[in-house]
């Protein structure tokens, strides 16, 4: 398709909201099966908007790459997906554009830079909306584990607030969501991976993992230490961290890092969002104290989550490594990258992306 500058220049100044209503529209009312959203081949500076219909192009439209990029953060709002998400995220919207109606499956892929799928189911009138089951209730008991609150929910799990009835002892329990095992057969086998990765390693700046089971309708769930503080990411947005700070955090984190090296894990998505300064030590040291979480991306030794989406490039972009970001598997050194730059206050150095 043929693209000129003007094209680019006038899509500019459109409203993202109002694109992503018309393309939601459109792909109803022109009985569209899939719609794709993601940046033009050969041009950085632009995106394209493609209507199909039956593996058919009904229609292709080349929109600025902010406008296109923004187009999806809107779609994501409207289906509450988690754009911070680490994995490709899905959520079902309820469509109705004149007097057709359809429930649109949005997908969201991370990556070096944003992509969006709509694919478009047409929908019974009368058929409500699934829902998604919200998964344990406070009160409820899973295995030797009180349920009492919900803490909040990621691309994969759902994280609650549990109580060991004997010990009575806090921890925070971990639940594989519906709608990911619904999308996903490997899921489950891949949540376990984030278990066992984390609990591979014992050290004090590392999240501990205690128990794993399964629920009664067959999700898996993690037990781990419950932690509280807030996350690096949260820390920096207040502004940036005094130097000393810095040092104390990259010291632990380095500590970290190299006892999960040691141990055969390479953990493939250190970011400030991965990073938690909890309260343990700065009142006992005057230093703080950070965990390091979230070991779904990470790798075990002979394990690859690559070997199974060897075209995904799987990670945070701003911090993963320039072999990452070439589609090679992560190592050691990928994450001491990551470790700097995340210990840099979320700044990265551009030149990683064209090294």
């Amino acid at each position: 398709m043929a693209v000129t500058g003007s094209q680019i220049e006038a899509s500019r100044s459109a409203d993202p909201c109002r694109v992503a209503d018309l393309t939601l529209a459109a792909a109803v009312r022109s009985q569209a099966d899939a719609v794709y959203i993601e940046p033009m081949a050969m041009a950085d500076e632009a995106y394209t908007i493609t209507l199909e219909r039956a593996s058919q192009v009904l229609t292709t439209v080349a929109v600025d790459a902010q406008l296109g990029a923004a187009v999806i953060a809107r779609l994501a709002f409207l289906a509450d997906i988690d754009l911070a998400a680490a994995h490709a995220s899905s959520a079902v919207l309820p469509v109705r554009s004149g007097s057709r109606e359809s429930e649109i499956v949005i997908t969201v892929r991370p990556g070096v830079s944003l992509c969006a799928d709509l694919m478009v189911m047409s929908r019974p009138r009368g058929r409500r909306p699934v829902i998604e089951p919200i998964g344990p209730a406070r009160g409820d008991v899973i295995g030797h584990y009180r349920v009492h609150e919900f803490l909040g929910e990621g691309g994969m799990g759902t994280v609650f607030e549990v109580e060991h009835v004997a010990l009575a002892r806090r921890y925070a329990l971990k639940v594989l969501r519906p709608k990911v095992i619904e999308r996903d057969p490997g899921a489950a086998q891949k949540f376990l991976r984030e278990a066992r990765t984390a609990a591979r390693v014992r050290h004090p700046h590392i999240v501990d993992v205690n128990d794993f089971g399964h629920l009664p309708d067959g999700r898996p769930y993690f037990v781990m230490e419950l932690l509280e503080g807030q996350s690096l990411a949260d820390l920096v947005a207040a502004g940036p961290l005094p130097p000393g700070d810095v040092v104390v955090i990259a010291r632990q984190l380095a500590n970290a890092l190299a006892a999960a090296h040691d141990r055969g894990v390479v953990h493939a998505d250190v970011t400030p969002s991965n990073v938690l300064v909890v309260d343990s030590d700065e009142a006992r040291t005057g230093e703080l104290h950070v965990k390091l979480v979230d070991f779904g991306l990470a790798e075990l030794a002979g394990e690859g989550l690559r070997d199974e989406n060897p075209e995904f490039v799987l990670g945070t972009p701003a911090y993963i490594s320039p072999e990452q970001l070439r589609g090679l598997a992560p190592t050691c050194t990928s994450r001491l990258r990551s470790r700097w730059s995340t210990a840099r206050t979320g700044r990265f150095p551009r030149s990683w992306l064209t090294s």
